[in-house]
């Protein structure tokens, strides 16, 4: 079928949480059914218009769970097993690449909780180690560049600013999973942010 033009809703796979949920709480295999198909006909289509390091990031916190929840459902047969699996690794690889990777905006941020998530959960592919220290070296990045010695936001947006402190404790809670220990510079810039968004805002919320 034709995306249409909100390519971002299917880019991203919002559909597929409730799909998930409703699936975990009734049993009903149709959900299920559902969910991997979507994956399975965005896999076979595979529109390049769509293919941007934010929706691929956003994309891959959602089907890595996907899986996850399916993967013992009637309707994960051996084959969309297989097709799924290898979506996820056209996913890994595909951001993997630097071209694809945008180290100074919140982009990076989804991209790289996206591929945190599937380093994390499948470690059974050749190309995890290399994965790994891709995102390794890649939280890293974002530090640098998002933030300031300062604490301040290097995007001067607040939205994207509370946005990119939630993906860096995030991206902390990855790291211990992982066993990989946060350098202290990494902890004290996340300190500092938080501090700086404490000090523009008001109780209710709104910047002062």
């Amino acid at each position: 079928k034709h995306y249409g033009s909100n390519f971002e809703v299917h880019a991203r796979f919002y559909p597929i949480v409730p799909l998930i949920n409703e699936y975990f709480y009734t049993g009903n295999e149709k959900y299920a059914y559902h969910g991997i198909r979507l994956v399975l006909d965005f896999a076979k289509k595979r529109p390049m218009v769509m293919y941007k390091d934010l929706q691929i990031g956003i994309q891959l916190t959602k089907i890595t769970a996907a899986y996850l929840n399916l993967v013992d459902s009637p309707s994960m047969t051996p084959s969309a097993s297989t097709g799924f699996l290898k979506h996820l690794l056209y996913d890994g690889n595909y951001l993997y690449d630097d071209k694809n990777f945008t180290s100074n905006m919140n982009y990076g941020m989804h991209a790289t909780q996206g591929y945190y998530a599937l380093v994390l959960n499948f470690p059974e592919f050749k190309a995890h180690e290399m994965w790994r220290e891709k995102v390794h070296e890649r939280v890293l990045t974002l530090m640098n560049n998002l933030t300031h010695e300062d604490g301040t936001y290097f995007e001067s947006d607040f939205g994207y600013a509370m946005g990119s402190i939630g993906g860096f404790n995030t991206l902390m809670d990855y790291a211990k999973q992982d066993g990989w220990e946060i350098p202290d510079w990494y902890v004290e810039r996340l300190r500092k942010l938080g501090i700086f968004l404490m000090n523009i805002t008001m109780p209710n919320g709104r910047i002062q």
